[in-house]
């Protein structure tokens, strides 16, 4: 079982609900923070920077519909997700997590995530 944090915004180029990461990134480069909000995330995202590696394969072309999954047993990932979730919740933006058991055709994995090309049946329409 793979776990995924989504909003509601969709990408253009993979047609999937953007991830919780792009996101949160978006937020904090675009001078929304306030200064409290703003060292909460970033702690948050200088643990991943460290604890989680950043595939290679996400940054070639032919893999732009790609898209990362935590593996379920990932507890302190997901875990240290949420502080982040709170943070774009009270800023507007509606977080779900999903579940699947098939998220598309996997092109990497590590200890802690995967990264799955969606099946063309998974992608949403525009």
């Amino acid at each position: 079982m793979y776990v995924r944090f989504i909003t509601r915004s969709q990408d253009r180029d993979s047609h999937s609900f953007i991830g919780l990461f792009t996101l949160a990134y978006e937020l904090r480069d675009g001078n929304q923070l306030s200064t409290e909000e703003y060292a909460r995330i970033n702690r948050s995202i200088d643990w991943y920077e460290i604890h989680l590696k950043v595939p290679r394969c996400l940054r070639e072309p032919e893999n732009f519909r790609a898209i990362c999954w935590f593996k379920h047993h990932a507890r302190k990932h997901i875990q240290t997700t949420w502080d982040i979730v709170q943070i774009l919740k009270e800023h507007g933006h509606s977080v779900e997590i999903i579940h699947s058991k098939d998220p598309g055709t996997i092109i990497y994995t590590d200890q802690y995530q995967i990264v799955a090309k969606p099946h063309r049946h998974q992608r949403l329409k525009r």
